[in-house]
C-alpha cells in the first residue's frame, strides 16, 4: 500500500498541526457535537475484484489513497474581502485488470494532483458563497504534457434559515468520468446538534453524532474519472482512461485525540464502467458487477469542545 508514501504524508500533517489549529471555523464549540468538514485527511480504499459482466474470464480490483492538506489561509469569512484557502490534493488510484487465462494482465496507476483554491464569503447571516478551483493533472505521470492538465470547479451559493439550508450552483466535474459541467443542489436539515442530512446532487448523506468524539454516516458520492495515461510508458503513444461509478457506503469517526479522528466506512461501488480511448478514436468499453469496499483513514477535524 506504497507504506513509504503514507509514513511521509502522516509526518506531514503533523508538522503542519499548527497551522490547521488557526482554521476551524466552528461557533458555538461547548454545545458541537458534529465534527466540522475535515481540514485535511489521509485515506486508503481497497475494493473486492469483480467480474466483467458477461465474462467470467476479466476481473477488475482497484486501490486508492486519497491525501488532502491545506498549506495557506487569507482573511475570513466573515470579513469584508472574505476568505482564500489554498490546500494540495493527492490521489493515487491503481487499476488491476486480470484475466484468469493469463492472456491478458493489465496494472495501471493513475494519479490526480492539484492545488484547489476555495473562496468563501458570508455576506448576511442567512447567505454563503463558495466558490472553489482546482487546476491540476490527471495523468498515469510517465510524461506531462497539456493534455494532462485538467480542472474542477464549484460556484455554491448556501442560504441558512435556522435548521435549514439551501445549497444551489455549478459544478464542473471528473467526478462522472468525462469532464462534464453540471448542476449542483441540496436540501440539508440540522434538526438537533446530533444530526445532520443532505439530500441532493451529486452528494447526499445523513450524519449522527450521540456526543462529541464519535459520528456515523451514511452517503451516495460519485467516484469516477478521467485521465491521459501512456501507453507502455511511450509519450508518443497515449489513450484516454475513463471510469464511471458510484457509492454507497456506511461508516463512522471516533476521535483519537486532539484534533485526529480515526474513520472507518464500507459499502458497494455499483454503476461502474471503464472505458478507453486511443488517439485513433478507437473505443473499448467494459461494465464491471457491482464490488464492495472498504475505507481507512485519519482526519483532522478542529473546533471541537476538547480544543481550545
Amino acid at each position: 500500500m506504497h507504506f513509504t508514501m503514507i509514513n511521509r504524508m502522516l509526518l506531514l500533517l503533523l508538522i503542519c498541526l499548527p497551522f490547521y489549529s488557526k482554521l476551524a471555523l466552528a461557533s458555538d464549540i461547548a454545545e458541537k457535537m458534529m465534527p466540522s468538514i475535515p481540514t485535511g485527511f489521509l485515506n486508503v480504499t481497497y475494493f473486492k475484484p469483480s467480474q466483467i459482466k458477461d465474462s467470467d474470464d476479466i476481473e477488475f480490483s482497484q486501490l486508492d489513497t486519497h491525501f488532502k492538506i491545506p498549506f495557506a489561509k487569507v482573511g475570513d469569512m466573515e470579513d469584508e474581502g472574505g476568505m482564500f484557502l489554498y490546500s494540495f490534493n493527492f490521489r493515487e488510484r491503481e487499476i488491476i485488470i486480470n484475466d484468469h487465462d493469463n492472456i491478458y494482465d493489465n496494472k495501471q496507476r493513475l494519479y490526480d494532483i492539484s492545488v484547489p483554491i476555495t473562496y468563501v464569503a458570508q455576506t448576511d447571516d442567512e447567505t454563503r458563497y463558495i466558490f472553489n478551483l482546482s487546476p491540476g493533472v490527471k495523468s498515469s505521470l510517465e510524461y506531462v504534457n497539456t493534455k494532462d492538465f485538467a480542472v474542477n470547479a464549484v460556484a455554491q451559493i448556501a442560504k441558512t434559515y435556522d435548521q435549514y439550508e439551501y445549497q444551489y450552483g455549478l459544478v464542473f466535474t471528473h467526478a462522472f468520468g468525462v469532464a462534464r459541467l453540471l448542476p449542483l443542489a441540496a436540501y440539508r436539515y440540522k434538526p438537533t446538534a446530533n444530526w445532520d442530512m443532505t439530500i441532493g446532487f451529486p452528494v447526499s448523506y445523513i450524519s449522527y453524532a450521540p456526543n462529541w468524539g464519535q459520528n456515523y454516516f451514511a452517503k451516495v458520492t460519485p467516484n469516477g474519472g478521467s485521465w491521459h495515461v501512456y501507453k507502455d510508458g511511450d509519450k508518443d503513444e497515449t489513450f484516454d482512461y475513463v471510469q464511471q461509478g458510484y457509492r454507497l457506503g456506511l461508516g463512522a469517526q471516533w476521535n483519537i485525540a486532539g484534533p485526529f479522528w480515526f474513520e472507518i466506512e464500507s459499502g458497494l461501488q455499483f454503476g461502474q464502467e471503464l472505458e478507453l480511448e486511443d488517439q485513433d478514436s478507437t473505443v473499448v468499453n467494459a461494465q464491471f458487477d457491482n464490488t464492495s469496499y472498504i475505507q481507512l483513514g485519519i482526519n483532522l477535524h478542529f473546533g471541537g469542545p476538547d480544543q481550545k
